[in-house]
């Protein structure tokens, strides 16, 4: 039963959308919804017959009433009829129940109706009736009558449903379970014919098609819709218009289709098909604004407003799709707070719960509390002795105010002072706070520079060593190589490739001399770059000490950069000497007196520069030890001063908030104590009174005492309750999540609504487009016969207002269940 109600509203949100190409068929759509939802909802909760029909909830009520609200209403009663026919899987009907709503538009005491329906029975309300024959006379009493019966009439309207596999017709029980191409087909038949015309019906069916079953599905006169889980196929016919306005006879209108069936196709594993919905109702063209044609220059003029009316009707489907988007937005807001609920219920049931465990405390509780009132009650003498003990103390308090007052103002006064002193401590603490930090900041950039110094001069002492150690090897290496060359100058064919490999060996160690050099200047120059320019006054007993030690890395700097330069002279003074070797080598002599005295005076530099950069090595090793060592001391020095300070600055505002709030509350102790000697004096009428009161409260006490005990026996009664509510919050908790879980079904159904919606506006645009259109292009011809067949069309809808009996102002709708098909 739950899922033929779930498949029933599926079918009924898709066929929405479809049945508002039908005129007048949107009310069709919403009051089947509504009545199939409430048959479903009766026949759970009774126990009823699945034929039997549904009563009309509060809320379709509702909607009802502002849909007739909205219409004319004349005198007397408006009949609306639904006609519900269960049938067969090939269509054929079984059982018809026809279920009426009586609109009391007049509010009048009584209501006749013209019925002839069998087993009548009020379905909503206890208003009786009085039959006889066909005539049905209601006692009212100025409302509206829902009531049902039974009928064994031919209806005007049916659907025959044929079912054929692999293109063999075959009947329902024999397809169950077949796998196979399957076509079914649904034709619609229109029994109610008036004269040469049929009473115009609009037909809408819908079938679920179960999931994972059906694939390649296609329809003719239909649409396939789909959610991503299930797919529903909505067909629609109008049974008879086509024959009565014998469209297949006139050329221009013979192309326009107006179906009386739909077909649907497909791929099916194991066959089985659940119930199927059709709806029906008949047109009233009259609202098209045919009413007053008389001939083809009005019927112009009323196609013209047909097709103005058909373009309205696809701007309104648009609109529609647009608005069923923004109710699927608005049903996302409404399930999550649907979710927050059920979570919210959860803490709620946990707290009575809570409640329910601490109950026996709660008796415990008031028993503690009647005992305590009896013994309150026994001891009421001693509170009236005391009462007068109480009145004497305020006597004597009375005399004593002015002893009181003079303190407070003497304290008014201290306060005052108390709160400027503080003000100037938390300033003194905050000035004292911020000089520590700075000074801590010197601290870390000196004992950073120190650090950098010593890494420097010892960077700075190696590379001087090796500087030294190579300039002694390069001056012997140049003394015997000069020693050798002076020689040659004294023996012009004397052999020198000797001296060229010398020179060779000098220029090699000149080069890789000039390299580490140049290494060391550069560590040299980052430590100089780095150091700061000068040190914070606060460390001005180490500044001296500081910038001796600065002033002789510098020294040594300069020193460096004219002993590579040296060096640079040299090597190019050997490079001269080899050159001219090489010419007097092939010119048979040559002068190199002058490049001789060059290297030798080079030399004697570069000797006297090591010389300097070595003196002053130890000097510098002790200095930088100094340094960091008196670095360290500073730095433990200015985290002991700054430890301290947060504690400092939160205890200032500390003192100068309290003063300030001691200020504050001393001046309102002064306006109090005032108030207070005048209160004493009142204070002390009032403990007269109060001695006279406490007889009074003597048998109050009694009353208590007595009130107590009831008070003890309501508590377990209480008690009980509690329980009772520990057991309905827990059953609130599993509706509250039942809630919740629709929400998504409610999601589902949102989602298939708004598909149906964009179905629909693609279909408007094709009806106008295929429909209206051609019907407009046709009226350049004589179509008087179909003017004429339109009227009588027009009268037989707007005639046709009741099924079961006759109704002066109507409607009526059919809702055709057929059974479904399972192996």
């Amino acid at each position: 039963m739950n899922r033929n109600r779930k498949i029933r509203k599926s079918i009924a949100a898709a066929m929405a959308g479809v049945l508002l190409a039908g005129q007048g068929a949107a009310g069709v759509c919403a009051e089947s919804v509504r009545d199939t939802e409430s048959r479903e909802a009766e026949a759970s909760s009774e126990g009823a017959r699945e034929t039997e029909a549904p009563k009309a909830d509060e809320a379709s009520q509702s909607r009802e009433a502002e849909k007739v609200s909205a219409q004319p209403v004349g005198e007397g009663a408006e009949k609306e009829e639904t006609v519900y026919v269960k049938a067969s899987a090939d269509g054929e009907p079984q059982e018809v129940i026809v279920s009426a709503w009586l609109k009391n538009t007049g509010g009048t005491d009584t209501l006749t109706d013209i019925t002839a329906l069998q087993n009548i029975e009020n379905v909503k309300g206890e208003e009786t009736f009085t039959q006889n024959g066909s005539k049905v006379v209601w006692n009212a009493g100025g409302n509206d009558i829902y009531y049902q019966g039974t009928t064994d009439k031919e209806l005007p309207v049916e659907v025959q449903v044929s079912y054929y596999l692999d293109g063999q017709e075959i009947s329902p029980e024999e397809l169950a379970g077949k796998d196979g191409h399957v076509r079914i087909r649904f034709t619609y038949v229109n029994h109610k014919k008036d004269g040469e015309v049929y009473t115009p019906f609009a037909m809408v069916t819908g079938v679920v098609l179960p999931s994972g079953q059906f694939s390649n599905v296609t329809a003719e006169h239909g649409r396939v819709l789909s959610d991503g889980e299930k797919e529903i196929v909505v067909g629609m016919g109008f049974p008879g218009v086509s024959e009565s306005l014998t469209l297949e006879k006139k050329e221009e209108l013979e192309d326009i289709e107006i179906p009386d069936y739909f077909e649907m196709e497909a791929d099916v594993t194991d066959f089985e098909l659940p119930m199927t919905m059709t709806a029906a109702t008949n047109l009233d063209l009259s609202k098209l604004g045919l009413d007053d044609i008389r001939n083809l220059d009005e019927l112009e003029d009323a196609v013209e407003e047909l097709e103005d009316a058909a373009d309205e009707l696809t701007d309104g489907s648009g609109e529609l799709a647009d608005g069923v988007k923004e109710l699927r937005d608005s049903c996302v807001e409404l399930i999550d707070g649907m979710t927050e609920i059920d979570e919210n219920m959860g803490t709620l049931a946990d707290g009575i719960a809570t409640l329910d465990s601490k109950k026996e405390e709660l008796l415990s509780g008031v028993q503690s509390l009647v005992s305590g009132i009896d013994t309150l009650n026994g001891k009421k003498g001693d509170l009236i002795s005391g009462v007068g003990s109480l009145t004497s103390g305020i006597d004597t308090l009375n005399s004593k105010k002015g002893d009181l007052i003079s303190g407070v103002n003497a304290l008014k006064s201290g306060s005052s002072e108390l709160a400027r002193g503080s003000r100037a401590l938390q300033q003194g603490i905050v000035q004292y706070t911020d000089g520590a930090d700075t000074l801590k900041a010197g601290v870390e950039t000196y004992v950073d520079g120190a650090q950098q110094f010593v890494q420097g001069t010892d960077a700075y002492i190696a590379g001087a060593d090796q500087l030294a150690g190579g300039v002694i090897t390069l001056n012997e290496q140049v003394q015997a190589l000069a020693g050798q060359l002076g020689a040659a100058l004294e023996n012009p064919g004397a052999d020198l490739s000797s001296a060229a490999a010398a020179i060779d060996t000098c220029i090699s160690a000149l080069e890789a001399s000039i390299a580490g050099n140049q290494s060391v200047l550069a560590t040299l120059q980052g430590v100089q770059a780095n150091l700061p320019g000068s040190l914070p006054e606060a460390l001005g007993g180490y500044a001296e000490t500081y910038n001796n030690y600065v002033g002789q890395l510098n020294a040594s700097i300069a020193q460096l950069q004219t002993d590579i330069a040296y060096q640079g002279q040299a090597k190019e003074a050997l490079t001269q000497i080899k050159a001219a070797l090489a010419g007097a080598a092939g010119a048979g002599g040559t002068d190199i007196s002058g490049a001789l005295q060059t290297l030798t005076a080079a030399t004697q530099q570069l000797s006297d520069g090591a010389t300097a950069l070595t003196a002053n090595d130890e000097t510098l090793r002790a200095g930088g030890a100094q340094l960091t060592e008196k670095g360290e001391e500073l730095r433990a020095g200015a985290a002991q001063l700054t430890g301290k300070n947060e504690e400092l600055k939160q205890g200032a505002a500390q003192v100068a908030a309290g003063a300030g709030q001691l200020k504050k509350g001393s001046a309102q102790l002064s306006d109090g104590a005032g108030a207070l000697g005048s209160g004493i004096g009142q204070l002390s009428d009032g403990g007269h009174q109060l001695s006279q009161g406490a007889e009074a409260l003597g048998s109050g006490v009694q009353q208590l005492s007595d009130g107590g005990h009831q008070l003890s026996s309501g508590a377990a009664a209480f008690a009980d309750g509690i329980v009772q509510l520990a057991d309905g919050s827990t059953q609130l908790k599993d509706g509250t999540a039942q809630l919740a879980e629709a929400g998504g079904k409610l999601d589902e159904g949102t989602q298939e609504l708004s598909d149906g919606a964009e179905e629909l506006a693609d279909g408007m645009k094709e009806f106008k487009e295929e429909g209206i259109d051609k019907i407009t292009g046709a009226l350049e011809d004589d179509l008087q016969d179909f003017l004429d067949r339109l009227e009588e069309m027009k009268d037989a809808g707007e005639n046709y207002r009741s099924f079961g009996g006759e109704a002066e102002s109507g409607s009526v709708k059919f809702i055709i269940e057929t059974a479904g098909i399972a192996d």
